[in-house]
């Protein structure tokens, strides 16, 4: 079953979301996981750590009720600090649409049975430079599409209470690393007539309001508590604001003298929809 980010089943989302095996996860991180199947986005502790943590809360009670855990076991797992691993990797990222493209054809010559569940080792002509290379200009290009057509607003608003878990979560969910040309969700915070505040987990910034890629912006169309997307340009440059494109595309790479597909990119983020693009569009 699909727990989110990629991961299909418990052991995949154990080492996806805490970087172990499902052997080793505790009570605290088992309710977590057991949480997800319902809605593994909307309850991602990524991103909607808030909801993730009810739904936890929720799991561990049941729990109790049946008689499977103590109420001091409960209380011991509810204090107990989840530590997730930063889920961030470029080749893996970038490489999803390609490998999911492998894992239908499989499925659909051998079986799920045979495809999923017998260790086949596979062997494929992804070439991991192109690949990279191919999912940053479809990137580029949509994005820059996008910002052509205006600031949508914010992709949610945040309650205050709500806003120190997320912007910690959001930093992890990127890979909980500064890397110049990184793209952060971020809250906005104070915003006055000439600029405006934004955070990513401890660190603050301004939006620079005369980016010639936005043309004009005006601080009057953000609020505190808005989560908008920005692109860390490193210390010297800091925050630009970003946003998700709402157009789609589509990238093949082969080489026309063997038919090897080298790199495949079938739309502009595989979290928000595996259809591909590529492979599947009519």
């Amino acid at each position: 079953i699909y727990l989110g980010n990629g991961a299909y089943g418990v052991e995949a989302a154990a080492e996806t979301y805490f970087g172990k095996p499902a052997r080793s996860l505790n009570l605290a991180e088992c309710a977590l996981l057991a949480g997800l199947p319902q809605a593994p986005s909307r309850y991602s502790p990524y991103e909607n750590p808030q909801r993730a943590r009810e739904r936890q809360l929720y799991v561990l009670n049941r729990m109790v009720e049946i008689g499977y855990i103590t109420n001091e076991e409960a209380s011991r797992a509810i204090n107990t600090p989840l530590v997730y691993r930063g889920l961030y990797d470029p080749v893996e990222e970038a490489s999803r649409y390609y490998l999911s493209a492998v894992r239908q054809y499989l499925v659909d010559r051998y079986g799920s049975d045979v495809a999923l569940g017998s260790g086949l080792k596979v062997y494929t002509a992804l070439n991991v430079d192109l690949q990279r290379a191919a999912a940053a200009a479809v990137e580029y290009g949509t994005r820059d599409y996008d910002k052509r057509h205006g600031y949508r607003g914010p992709l949610r608003r945040l309650k205050p209470e709500e806003v120190d878990a997320f912007a910690g979560a959001a930093f992890w969910r990127a890979g909980g690393k500064w890397v110049r040309g990184r793209v952060f969700s971020a809250v906005v915070g104070q915003v006055t007539p000439e600029r405006c505040l934004v955070r990513v987990a401890d660190r603050q910034g301004y939006l620079p309001l005369n980016d010639p890629w936005w043309g004009r912006l005006r601080s009057s169309i953000f609020f505190p508590g808005d989560v908008v997307q920005v692109r860390w340009m490193g210390e010297d440059q800091g925050f630009r604001l970003e946003q998700k494109p709402v157009v789609q595309a589509a990238l093949v790479a082969l080489d026309p003298a063997t038919g090897m597909v080298q790199a495949l990119v079938g739309g502009t983020d595989y979290d928000d929809s595996q259809f591909n693009r590529a492979t599947q569009s009519r």
